[in-house]
């Protein structure tokens, strides 16, 4: 999978914002036109998982999907690099509409929740994998198994992953001593209560909306939506 390096991702928001504004715009020596959509304000999000990219994000993106974890630190940090990125551009934080992406596992039965998302936050280290660990908030006692673990992922059965195949990258965590550090990192899962307390913590840090890291019309994932808009959200109704 190629990735667009940060001047060119840059470039092509710029050329898209100034298209849909006025219809026409200069991309790569070319001018493109689409008359039918002057005028209009679409918002464009851009999903940053590293520290240039969320630099960019805020410096041009109207929203940005930040892909780097809920725990404190990473949100404050994140926080930090699309204020310093917005700040370039003489905008603000409050420019921005940030979400934060991690995986989610709720059930009413103790422990359940958490086996099934064991898994499921090994799917991030992919990102330290291709990119590295420098400058994504990982501590150096896990930065050599989170990228071993990374190289390890297997992108063809990505978004609907056999279960052997979860069973085996949560247990290849556990052996490397990263498999507890990446499910705190990535993944809400637990009791309604535990999910809850683990949300408000993210929230306190200053996380205020969340991507469910949905990304494949599956059985399993439509029950992972209901279950989380059933026993989740309505401990959040009054704010």
């Amino acid at each position: 999978m190629q990735t667009a390096k940060l001047d060119d991702l840059e470039e092509y928001v710029l050329a898209v914002r100034a298209l849909l504004a006025k219809g026409e715009a200069a991309y790569r020596d070319e001018t493109v036109r689409l008359p039918w959509a002057a005028g209009r304000r679409v918002p464009i999000i851009v999903s940053a998982h590293g520290p240039g990219a969320l630099r960019t994000a805020g410096r041009v993106g109207d929203g940005v999907i930040v892909g780097l974890g809920v725990t404190p630190e990473v949100v404050a940090g994140s926080l930090d690099l699309l204020e310093e990125g917005a700040s370039s551009a003489g905008r603000s934080l409050a420019d921005l509409d940030v979400w934060f992406t991690c995986f989610w596992f709720v059930s009413e039965e103790p422990g359940v929740a958490a086996r099934r998302g064991a898994w499921a936050a090994t799917a991030f280290s992919l990102h330290f994998a291709r990119w590295g660990v420098e400058g994504r908030f990982v501590p150096p006692e896990f930065q050599e198994g989170v990228v071993e673990l990374g190289r390890a992922y297997d992108l063809a059965t990505h978004g609907a992953v056999p279960q052997e195949q979860q069973e085996r990258y949560a247990r290849m965590a556990d052996e490397l001593g990263v498999g507890e550090y990446l499910r705190r990192r990535f993944v809400f899962a637990g009791t309604p209560a535990e999910v809850e307390s683990q949300v408000r913590t993210a929230i306190a840090a200053g996380a205020t909306s969340f991507d469910g890291a949905i990304d494949a019309d599956l059985p399993e994932h439509r029950e992972r939506i209901g279950a989380w808009a059933e026993l989740v959200l309505p401990r959040f109704a009054d704010g």
